[in-house]
Formats: structure tokens, sequence, C-alpha cells
């Protein structure tokens, strides 16, 4: 196993407030990680208090890459895609969210991403059968499956890791795991034990904040207390 590579979930996290954006891409790139990860939406009504401009925007991931580490994002529209695809997004993620995944014109406008190179699928809502159409679609490039429970915050006792041997032997590619629950040991034993190649785990500033993710999230000394267990462990494989 190479290099376990490691996402901070921003998400909705930042509240629409850009120095909280700011302030949580400052301590997952303390905490170590190799990327952070959005959500971008355009035409969702309901969801802009969570978006930026396009300006903004623009200066986080100029901030994100101050510090070496990557960005990527999850589209929730059309707009969002193409916008995106611009910008020379590399990385892409397909979200365990009927508004994507059930939505064949979002699918396959990513498809069509010319900036595309890895895609990231979430399965948290997908059955097998969905699970092999996604891959239909973005098999022709490198892609990695991710293993999640789509509960906020997940319980220990219901993350199911053994799925993450399952999905590998199943369809045959790398596996990870994103976690929706606020345990540290969860993704080192996602690693150690079932051989999960990338974690994904929300960040956030203080759990109590409003918005539906930050009860799912680690605290940034969390956070950096969880990377380093996962690193430490890739020295001794």
């Amino acid at each position: 196993m190479g290099k376990i590579f490691i996402i901070a979930e921003v998400g909705l996290n930042h509240n629409g407030d850009f120095e909280t954006a700011k302030d949580l891409i400052q301590a997952a790139s303390d905490a170590g990680v190799d990327a952070c990860k959005f959500q971008v939406y355009w035409s969702i009504v309901n969801m802009k208090k969570y978006n930026f401009t396009k300006r903004q925007w623009t200066a986080l991931f100029t901030f994100c890459e101050k510090f070496g580490v990557e960005w990527f994002c999850t589209p929730f529209d059309i707009e969002a895609v193409r916008w995106l695809d611009k910008m020379g997004m590399k990385r892409w993620k397909i979200p365990s969210n009927k508004i994507v995944i059930d939505n064949e014109y979002i699918l396959k406008e990513v498809v069509r991403a010319k900036n595309r190179e890895y895609t990231v699928i979430s399965t948290g809502i997908s059955n097998d059968v969905k699970i092999k159409e996604l891959i239909r679609l973005f098999g022709n490039k490198p892609y990695t499956l991710l293993h999640c429970v789509s509960k906020y915050p997940t319980l220990y006792k219901d993350l199911n890791l053994n799925r993450i041997a399952y999905l590998r032997a199943m369809f045959k590619c790398p596996i990870g795991f994103s976690d929706h629950s606020v345990s540290i040991i969860a993704p080192l034993e996602a690693a150690m034990q079932f051989g999960a190649s990338m974690i994904e785990k929300h960040i956030t500033l203080d759990r109590k904040m409003p918005g539906p993710d930050h009860c799912a999230s680690l605290i940034p000394k969390e956070f950096e207390k969880m990377v380093t267990f996962i690193r430490k462990y890739e020295k001794h494989i």
C-alpha cells in the first residue's frame, strides 16, 4: 500500500463565512492533510447561504495552494461542473446524494469535464447496481470508491468497516473510507485492518456550531491526532 490520501471535508462547515473557510483550510493544512474538499452550489436556492462568489471560491482555492494542499469539490449542478472545469479541477467527487447521482445531466457533464483526471465516488446510498452504473460512467479514468454510512453522525457500531473488503472484492479497485463518526480511531482501523487507501473526514472549528455536518466532524486538534496516527501507521507497513 502507498501513502494514504487524507481529505479534510470542509463541506458546508464554513457556514457561508469566508474567514471561517480560511480558518478551516489553515487547520487542515496544519493537521497534515493531502486535500481539502468543498461543496459548490449555484442553482439550489435553499443552499445558497452556504455558497461563495466565484471570486471568493478562487481565493479559497489559491489559499489551499499556498499551503501545498490540493483542493477539489463536489458540484451539485451543471453550472458548478462547468465552472470547476474551467478552474482546472482535476479530482472530482461524486457524493452520496440523490441530487447528483440521480441526475444524468450532472453526471454526464462531469464525465465530459476536460480537466477531470480522477474521480472519487461515495457509495453511502448506492447499491451494487448503482455502483456499477457509476463505474461505467467514470471508469475510463482512475477512480476510488468510498465506503460510507450516510448517517450524521454515524455511531461506531454502525460503521460496517467490513464493507471495505467487500467493495474491493466486488469491484477490484481502490477503496477508501468517508467517515461520518466522531471517532479518530475508525479511520486508522479502516486503513490498518481493511486496507482503505483514502480517508475523508469532516473538519469543523466547533461541533456546536449550527449546520448539518458539524455534529459529524472532528475539531482541529482531533483531526491532527487522527492524521498523526495514520502517518505513524504508514511508517510501519
